[in-house]
């Protein structure tokens, strides 16, 4: 394996590993979001008027 193939090989497995831990962070961001809105008792769509 040439140096280029590893540093490609390193950039490939960063991105495989930083995608679903960014997923996944999103998602118990958005979630952490909508049960706080829940126990707040907050209505969107009386906000949106």
């Amino acid at each position: 394996m040439t140096d280029a193939q590893e540093k490609e090989d390193r950039l490939i497995r960063r991105v495989l590993i930083a995608l679903p831990v960014f997923a996944l962070l999103g998602f118990l961001a958005t979630v952490a979001l909508v049960a706080v809105m829940i126990s707040y008792n907050f209505n969107l769509l009386n906000w949106m008027e």
